[in-house]
């Protein structure tokens, strides 16, 4: 299982020892980890199309994953996201990874 750690201003991911950065995504110029990380764990690469219109699952899930999972995502370096927490958030919301 996955876990998200947040180093200044990118993600990584790590699974099995193995730390892999995630891309960043966002509306603007300043990549939106949050969003970043939720797409990630839902396996969607959205296009620049998909973001303007924000048609992905990931758009639709964002508020209420800030609010109840990611709040400080952007502003504290070394912080981690488990992912059988996010797995189960997700389950919880309709959604599979």
């Amino acid at each position: 299982m996955k876990t998200y750690l947040i180093q200044q201003g990118q993600v990584v991911a790590i699974e099995g020892g193995a730390q892999t950065p995630i891309p960043l995504l966002g509306w603007t110029n300043k990549p939106d980890l949050a969003l970043s990380v939720l797409c990630h764990a839902l396996g969607e690469k959205p296009s620049r199309k998909q973001l303007e219109d924000e048609r992905f699952k990931a758009a639709r899930l964002l508020p209420t994953f800030r609010r109840q999972f990611a709040r400080s995502l952007d502003f504290f370096p070394g912080q981690q996201i488990e992912g059988q927490a996010l797995a189960a958030w997700l389950r919880e919301k309709g959604m599979s990874q």
